[in-house]
């Protein structure tokens, strides 16, 4: 992670996507409420640090965020972003994610894979270049 200083309004945000026994799924409401935080006062530069934090679940909200930032054109990801993102689509763990009542078991490539491919108007081509960073031997 790069050093940044955490705001106190936004430090129970971080706090909750990095620590490793804090949010234990993707898609509850505490994990979308705690990354929008920081989306919405524009500090990517945490929202890069989550992506490098302990905590798995916190590391695809990062991702799935900084992906959308990227094509929104808010943000443009460095070469170093994009091979985090590509390693962490390439972890074989499970990761646990809700959606109303439904609870499930995914690979973080499952759910990269959906968000991107679910932007509108976004050819499936972004997921490709993340996968040239990506390859296993």
């Amino acid at each position: 992670m790069k050093p940044a200083a955490i705001p106190a309004e936004l430090q129970k945000s971080f706090d909750s996507l990095t620590g490793p026994m804090e949010i234990d799924n993707v898609g509850s409401s505490d994990g979308e409420m705690a990354i929008a935080a920081l989306v919405n006062t524009e500090r990517f530069d945490l929202v890069e640090n989550v992506l490098r934090g302990f905590n798995p679940n916190g590391r695809i909200y990062a991702a799935r965020e900084l992906l959308k930032l990227n094509k929104e054109g808010r943000l443009s990801l460095s070469a170093d972003s994009l091979a985090v993102i590509a390693k962490i689509s390439n972890l074989d763990i499970q990761i646990r994610t809700v959606s109303g009542c439904l609870v499930d078991r995914r690979l973080a490539r499952e759910i990269l894979e959906d968000t991107i491919t679910s932007f509108s108007l976004v050819p499936k081509a972004p997921f490709q270049v993340l996968r040239r960073y990506a390859r296993r031997p």
